[in-house]
């Protein structure tokens, strides 16, 4: 049975309303408020998407992001294991209708929020589609170096339910057995969708790109170098409430690690998006 265009709208608000009362709204109130600003004719200007895979610290940067009083950055914004009320939106159009109520009820000059590879497949949609809906928008395009690093991390957070440190007591100490075919599944996926994404047409000239490791060796050089420059907003010290979720060695993390860099050395498995040059993207 089709779902009326009025409930799917009053849903996808509902799940506007959700969004950002994780951290800024009332949730009664909230709904209230996202349904008045959707209905305005107000044009969205500065909407600011983090493209990224997972793990590849993406709620870090958007947390550092938060530090300056001109944006205002939200996780996941089409994760539909946390906004349930996604599953109501039955086309692209829908999809458009959520992300520009999400950004009217959004404060600040620049609105942010970070969507993974998986996401866009979950809605069939794509960064042309945001471009198309949103002309002014900007990108940040975040990758890890190191796709070794990158796979433990997530299969640490599988094993353990744990995707964020807030403290020291969240750290995982947890040591792990690496599928070899599973492994280069993700190298090969995580590598192509990169060098798809770099190369995408409707982002030429709108996005700035980011790696993982320089974010976390030195953020304030990244923002001062790159992102403050790159958004066009005067510069501000940048904090995070975040810790860095697991800080042994692959050594105390990966059983097989012998057998997982014997089949790397061996040209068996990617490593890293080393080849991936953000200077000629």
């Amino acid at each position: 049975m089709a779902i009326p265009m009025f409930v799917r709208r009053l849903s996808l608000c509902r799940a506007v309303s959700r969004v950002v009362s994780r951290r800024r709204m009332d949730f009664s109130a909230g709904i209230l408020t996202v349904m008045r600003r959707a209905a305005s004719a107000a044009s969205v200007d500065n909407p600011l998407f983090v493209i990224c895979e997972t793990r590849t610290g993406s709620t870090l940067l958007c947390d550092y992001l938060d530090s300056h009083p001109m944006v205002c950055s939200e996780f996941e914004i089409l994760n539909q294991g946390e906004i349930p009320d996604l599953r109501f939106a039955r086309s692209p159009g829908d999809i458009h209708f959520y992300l520009d109520a999400l950004w009217k009820a959004m404060p600040a000059h620049y609105k942010c929020g970070k969507i993974h590879f998986a996401h866009f497949a979950d809605f069939g949609i794509g960064p042309g589609d945001l471009i198309q809906w949103f002309p002014r928008a900007r990108f940040l395009l975040l990758y890890r170096v190191s796709l070794l690093d990158q796979y433990v991390s997530l299969k640490l957070a599988q094993v353990t339910g744990r995707w964020i440190a807030t403290s020291p007591v969240d750290e995982t100490r947890r040591s792990i057995y690496i599928d070899l075919d599973a492994l280069s599944e993700f190298a090969e996926t995580t590598s192509r969708r990169y060098s798809e994404l770099v190369h995408h047409p409707a982002l030429r000239g709108r996005h700035a790109i980011i790696s993982y490791e320089s974010l976390v060796a030195d953020a304030p050089g990244v923002f001062g170098r790159t992102i403050w420059p790159f958004l066009g907003i005067p510069p501000v010290k940048v904090v995070t409430r975040l810790h860095k979720q697991n800080r042994f060695p692959l050594e105390a993390c990966v059983s097989n690690l012998k057998e997982v860099r014997s089949a790397v050395h061996c040209g068996h498995l990617l490593a890293s998006l080393e080849s991936f040059d953000p200077e000629h993207a």
